[in-house]
């Protein structure tokens, strides 16, 4: 059966389902990487002094679940919605527009996939932002943060339904979609390197027979691709999430925020959680690939990149 017809929906169903089960594992990440990213804009360089330091040092104040917890609901309900149209539209875009093996076609597909995946995630994306940047131990007597990044403050936000609700009362639809432009730069940069580089890997190592379809070359791309996206996608994820969770205005824009971080802290700032972001891409992409690859051959597709007309 193998080689059958694809349909869309099922395709990105099998790779929402890896998404989101990657997604829970190394929500921790997320989380360190979002107060690695801020904490220049809000004042407080240096309170974490790199991802190792910072996870200790939430470990230490708030315990092990609180690099977990933060915006895990939304985190799921992003990767629902994000992965599936990431990983399992690549392969109909592909097809749509010709089906062949070219780089240039690659890109496009993957540009595609990684734009459809940002303007359909974007909001779920925006409620995990806000909650992961303002998570801390809370004062069980005055309500605010006793930890974090917002010391003294209270929470803008109780969970993900709060978010949610506040959201929309405060900013209206139109809060949702804050940052939507560099969220979806970021997406296409980020699959272009994912995708192209999994799909560009496979083929590559298969045409000269160093491996075949298996568990062990899709670990090897996972780990391939992750590196490329990483590097690829974290300028314009910084500045997705220093956006996102801009509330109170200071940046006019992704561009405006953009050149302020370079006029401010300098050109590698761009690359602030570099690390922590390679971290989360890597493991996930790890995950997410054999789990796809396992998906497809379970409903009778092809290898993932691989179009059946």
């Amino acid at each position: 059966m193998a080689g059958a017809k694809q349909q869309p929906l099922l395709e990105m169903a099998v790779a929402s389902t890896a998404n989101m089960t990657s997604g829970v594992m190394f929500n921790c990440f997320d989380v360190t990487r979002m107060r690695l990213q801020i904490q220049d804009g809000l004042g407080q360089p240096g309170k974490y002094r790199g991802m190792a330091h910072c996870i200790q040092t939430i470990v230490r104040e708030e315990g092990l679940f609180a690099l977990w917890s933060p915006g895990l609901g939304a985190a799921v309900a992003r990767e629902l919605f994000y992965g599936g149209f990431q990983f399992g539209a690549y392969g109909p875009i592909k097809q749509a527009i010709g089906g062949d093996d070219t780089l240039g076609k690659k890109i496009l597909a993957a540009c595609g996939c990684g734009a459809s995946a940002a303007l359909v995630g974007c909001p779920t994306d925006v409620v995990k932002v806000r909650l992961q940047c303002e998570s801390g131990r809370l004062d069980p007597v005055s309500g605010r943060f006793v930890t974090g990044l917002y010391v003294g403050k209270r929470p803008q936000y109780r969970n993900s339904f709060d978010a949610v609700t506040k959201i929309f009362a405060a900013e209206g639809v139109g809060g949702f979609y804050r940052g939507v432009s560099p969220t979806v730069i970021r997406a296409v940069a980020l699959s272009a390197g994912l995708l192209v580089s999994y799909d560009s890997f496979k083929g590559v190592v298969k045409t000269r027979g160093l491996a075949d379809e298996g568990l062990a070359l899709h670990v090897v791309g996972g780990l391939v691709s992750g590196l490329c996206a990483a590097t690829t996608g974290a300028p314009w994820d910084l500045v997705k999430t220093r956006v996102q969770n801009d509330a109170i205005g200071r940046y006019r824009g992704a561009l405006h925020c953009l050149t302020q971080t370079v006029r401010h802290e300098g050109v590698m700032a761009l690359y602030k959680g570099w690390f922590s972001l390679y971290l989360r891409l890597g493991p996930a992409v790890v995950v997410q690939v054999p789990m796809i690859e396992f998906g497809r051959k379970a409903v009778g597709y092809s290898a993932f990149g691989v179009v059946v007309d």
